[in-house]
């Protein structure tokens, strides 16, 4: 197997390959791609236009048959990818996440062609929230366990799981995306790619070479400005992708259109901002005024405009970027323009599953959007110094969501919460206002989906404290969806959210008590 995989060409089978995005990187690494499986007509038109030499099937995965992929495939089959539909994992704009239906079991369909080719490895690619995806609505299995299940089922047992950042990798945009790598043989190392890249790529040097263009202007530019980064060198080097298609004209840079209304929303929002920011910062008589006049929608959604700094990597790709803004003032073109995603859906899948263990206590979770509203209808018991604190917090998004407990005497806020995928790369900056919310009396913790970076003392220390870099504890608790041993005040979260239930349930009950007492050194039961 290795022998053949170093001295002959690797070949590739790319299920649900879109519009061929694995595709484009194996090419760019000498790996050929044989087959590829794709259901909707638009990404297969420019999965062929693209890739002429690769041979697709337009149809869904489900029925394709063992006859036809035999007959279609002629070598050896060294790696399957599967990038299958993310919908009904991710809240990235829609209501998919609460679908439960065949989508979120198309990774079975993979494993099939993987098997039936004689596939040694196989590689899925998805959003993180997967991981937290249950199999039905009122059910505990996890669909990620299921997937598990399946692949050592046909023989796949040696599997390594990983989230990766697309930033970390050379491109100008902040995009996590779970990776497992699965294979048949026991022999093969499979490691963890390691990001060598020197330095953040940043929306400036992507946009370097484009011409500016108007929103609903007629015209379509053709050529690029003579203006080049490391960046845009490397998308145009031919060499490096390995294609013989030469194109150096501009192509699908058009203006958007957008009605004078929304062009006077988009210059209300500074860059770092978006919509949020602008019913954060206008008094309740602005609002009412600017929706009157539909430059503001009745409510905002934290996903929606987002202006980009120039000097920072983007933020999620989505495909709701035709009414996105650019980095100047300007509006680019839809094709290539970047906007913010649910790159906090996470946030809402942690309020869904926390609501769900904690409604027997009377407590709740709720998002940043859900405490504004709560606010300004005064429906919150909070002292008025709480409710101000309160404000900054929201202003400086500084937590994700915040814990309330119902009573007899109302409902107060009692914790502030950093949900994450993954925090390593702002742990230091998470830390000081986790710190502040301490010394304010606030239940302060953090929700991480990959807790890898845990592993690390320096970071176990930011933790628990007790260092003399870090005296003090930076959370009252660090709780981790993935697999770790508890350590100080890091623990494992199980999916019925134990111990955080429990923890919860002490605080709120400390907070209503003594809350003075609610300071950094208050820790929990065990239990």
């Amino acid at each position: 197997m290795k022998s053949r995989m170093e001295s002959k060409k690797i070949h590739h089978v790319d299920c649900f390959s879109g519009v061929g995005g694995f595709c484009c990187g194996f090419r760019a690494g000498g790996i050929h791609t044989v087959l590829a499986i794709e259901k909707v007509k638009s990404c297969v038109d420019t999965y062929k236009a693209n890739n002429p030499d690769v041979p697709i099937i337009h149809d869904d995965i489900r029925n394709v048959k063992t006859q036809q992929l035999k007959k279609d495939v002629k070598n050896c089959v060294d790696v399957v990818t599967a990038g299958m539909p993310c919908e009904t994992f991710s809240t990235a704009g829609s209501k998919s996440r609460s679908f439960y239906d065949h989508r979120q079991f198309l990774f079975t369909e993979a494993i099939r062609v993987a098997s039936v080719l004689k596939a040694p490895l196989i590689l899925f690619e998805n959003v993180p929230a997967i991981t937290t995806k249950t199999t039905h609505k009122r059910s505990s299995n996890l669909v990620i366990d299921e997937l598990y299940n399946e692949l050592a089922k046909h023989g796949y047992k040696y599997n390594i799981t990983t989230i990766l950042n697309s930033v970390d990798f050379g491109i100008p945009q902040e995009r996590k995306r779970l990776f497992i790598l699965a294979t048949n043989k026991e022999t093969l190392n499979l490691k963890v790619p390691v990001a060598c890249h020197n330095g953040k790529v940043t929306v400036k040097k992507a946009f370097v070479g484009l011409p500016k263009v108007v929103a609903n202007s007629p015209n379509e530019p053709k050529d690029y400005l003579k203006k080049e980064s490391a960046y845009t060198k490397l998308l145009k080097d031919n060499s490096f992708w390995r294609i013989e298609k030469k194109q150096n004209n501009l192509s699908y840079h058009k203006a958007p259109k957008h009605r004078k209304t929304t062009l006077r929303r988009f210059a209300l929002i500074n860059p770092g901002e978006g919509l949020k920011d602008l019913f954060l910062k206008k008094t309740k008589k602005q609002l009412q005024q600017l929706q009157k006049e539909k430059i503001l929608p009745k409510r905002w959604y934290i996903q929606r405009n987002r202006r980009l700094i120039e000097n920072e990597p983007s933020v999620t790709v989505t495909s709701h970027c035709i009414d996105e803004i650019d980095v100047v003032n300007r509006v680019v073109s839809a094709e290539q323009s970047w906007k913010k995603s649910s790159g906090h859906a996470f946030e809402e899948t942690a309020v869904a599953l926390g609501n769900k263990a904690l409604e027997k206590h009377s407590i709740s979770l709720c998002l940043q959007r859900d405490l504004y509203n709560m606010i300004t209808q005064d429906e919150l018991s909070n002292q008025p110094r709480d409710i101000k604190w309160l404000n900054q917090q929201i202003q400086s998004s500084s937590f994700d969501l915040f814990a309330i407990v119902d009573n007899d005497n109302g409902k107060f806020v009692f914790g502030c919460i950093q949900a994450k995928t993954s925090i390593r790369d702002r742990v230091t900056r998470d830390r000081e206002p986790s710190l502040h919310a301490m010394e304010a009396f606030f239940w302060s913790i953090a929700i991480c989906l990959d807790g890898a970076f845990l592993a690390l003392p320096k970071f176990q220390d930011m933790v628990n404290g007790g260092t003399a870099d870090y005296p003090h504890n930076g959370w009252h608790g660090m709780y981790v969806f993935s697999r770790l041993e508890n350590g100080g005040r890091i623990y494992h979260l199980d999916r019925e959210l134990e111990p955080l239930r429990v923890h919860a349930k002490q605080a709120a009950e400390q907070w209503i008590k003594q809350r003075q007492w609610l300071a950094y050194k208050w820790k929990p039961k065990s239990g």
